[in-house]
């Protein structure tokens, strides 16, 4: 059969189930996949940049150019570092105070 689909059908994209670079088949971000460790770093960036920020997910996925898919494991992986938190509003947050959160996760 032969797919009349317009996506890439390549292993360009990491060669990662899902076929989404460094992600791991959790749906979470692969930590040794240094490109998902430099997107999460980003994220974490940009929050230390604009203290107080508390976004949904679709609000960090527009504010940082990146992928809903991938902005939402990176928030996740940020959550599992204990990095971000999660708030019953929905939004994510930086964990503790803001002199803590310029740590960037590793």
């Amino acid at each position: 059969m032969i797919c009349s689909c317009t996506h890439d059908t390549s292993s360009a994209a990491g060669d990662r189930p899902g076929g989404r670079r460094g992600v791991a088949s959790t749906g979470v971000l692969d930590p040794i996949d240094s490109s998902a460790t430099a997107l999460a770093r980003r994220v974490a960036a940009e929050y230390t940049e604009m203290p107080g920020l508390k976004l949904t997910s679709a609000q960090a996925a527009r504010l940082f150019g990146i992928e809903p898919e991938l902005c939402s494991d990176a928030l996740r992986w940020l959550i599992a570092e204990g990095w971000l938190r999660y708030g019953s509003d929905r939004r994510y947050y930086v964990a503790g105070n803001l002199e803590r959160a310029k740590r960037l996760p590793r």
